[in-house]
This record gives C-alpha cells, structure tokens and sequence, in this order.
C-alpha cells in the first residue's frame, strides 16, 4: 500500500523538463494581428522580439518589444510596447505551452489615434513546438489592460512565433 501511495504522490509532483536543458536563453521573432480597442476596434499587424532566460524547467525570464501598425479611414498610428516579466512554461515533450504576466508601456503615435505613453499589464498564453534542440515554432496572444481604461484587453496581440535558444555552460551547444 505504501508503495501504491508514494507512486501516485511521485506521478502528481512536477516532473523535471524533457526538452529544455537549463539554463537557456532564447530568442523569440513574432509577426502577426494586433487589435487596439477605441470607440470601435483597430486592426493592425504586429511584429516583435523577445528575448528569454530560463534558469530553470518551468521559469523563463522575458523582456520584450512589439510594434503595432494600425491603418482605419484616414488614422494611421503605431503602437510600440515594452515589457518584461516572467514566464511559466510547462514541457510536455516537444510541445511548450505556456503563460506569461508582464508590466508594460505601450507609446502610440501618429494621426487619428492615441497619443502618449500608457502603463499596464499584460497576460499572454501561448506554446511552442520545439523542432531540434535549438529551433522551435509556436503561438502566442498577449492581452493588454491598461491603467485607466476600462475596456479589456485594451489592446490585443497575437502572433506566430520562431525562436532559437542557446543552452548556457555546455561548449558542444550550438
């Protein structure tokens, strides 16, 4: 019975990753929708970078910069975010899904849109599919609330994904 019992404890507790080798860093390129919330909706592209430390399994550090180009009947403003925070990612062989929390500043400028600087949060769900031990190809979608701004998301992102990560320590990594 005792045997019983602490196989099932050992099959409940997070098992260590299977994919990643830590500690990691890792790039992220993304291209894809962005959407700003007004009076109406404003549709967009979206393109950015992310850049990752994973000091552990689970646990990515991020800090991250995405460009939103908005057009709609004569306005025609970009969105530049800004944000860092944490990432929980869960390895499940080669899939990665994960979730991620993130302050961050989003500068807008141009004609027809806002216009400043505004603080908020960001909570992003996604997963990556780990194509070789250095190259992978996920989804992510960012939702943004900020302060102030009663509507949610404020403003939204979601994007395709390539990335490469660099295992930290080991001289045969690529």
């Amino acid at each position: 019975m005792r045997t019983v019992f602490a196989a099932s404890l050992a099959a409940l507790l997070p098992a260590t990753a299977l994919a990643f080798d830590v500690p990691v860093l890792h790039l992220d390129a993304e291209l894809g929708y962005a959407c700003y919330a007004d009076d109406q909706r404003i549709h967009g592209g979206a393109s950015g970078l992310d850049a990752g430390y994973a000091f552990d399994a689970s646990w990515v550090i991020h800090a991250g910069y995405v460009w939103g180009e908005h057009r709609l009947r004569g306005q025609s403003f970009r969105a530049h975010q800004l944000l860092a925070g944490v990432r929980y990612q869960l390895d499940v062989f080669e899939y990665v899904p994960w979730i991620e929390v993130s302050p961050a500043l989003i500068s807008t400028s141009g004609s027809g849109g806002p216009g400043g600087v505004t603080a908020g949060a960001a909570i992003g769900l996604g997963f990556d599919r780990l194509l070789t031990d250095t190259w992978s190809v996920g989804f992510g979608v960012r939702y943004y609330q900020l302060a102030g701004d009663d509507r949610f998301p404020a403003y939204l992102t979601a994007s395709a994904r390539l990335g490469y990560r660099w295992v930290l320590g080991d001289p045969l990594a690529p």
